[in-house]
């Protein structure tokens, strides 16, 4: 479904159609115009610098979250591995008392 919206972002509207719920898109905008605005505060730079700051701010925290969960995954298999070679060696184990046990008998 998707919902069509206006937004606004360090004083101008935009109307877009996303697929995201509105809630979700609107509290996107806000967090972007509130950036934009704390650097523009700052003074020094213009408009497109800011955006292009804000941008690369964006980016870079995406590409650590995306390291981060391929680590995390890696992490999981690692451990997925782990497991299955625990409940192997188990399993010998369990046969190997098994057979001390009839031997003993």
């Amino acid at each position: 479904m998707n919902n069509r919206l206006t937004i606004e972002i360090y004083g101008t509207k935009y109307s877009i159609t996303t697929s995201e719920a509105s809630e979700y898109v609107e509290q996107l905008a806000s967090e972007i115009d509130t950036a934009l605005f704390d650097l523009m505060r700052r003074g020094g730079i213009s408009l497109n610098q800011a955006l292009l700051l804000l941008g690369l701010q964006y980016l870079d925290a995406q590409k650590k979250s995306e390291e981060s969960a391929d680590h995390l995954r890696s992490q999981v298999a690692e451990y997925l591995d782990d497991a299955a070679k625990a409940r192997m060696e188990l399993a010998e184990a369990l046969q190997k008392i098994d057979r001390l046990e009839r031997e003993k008998r």
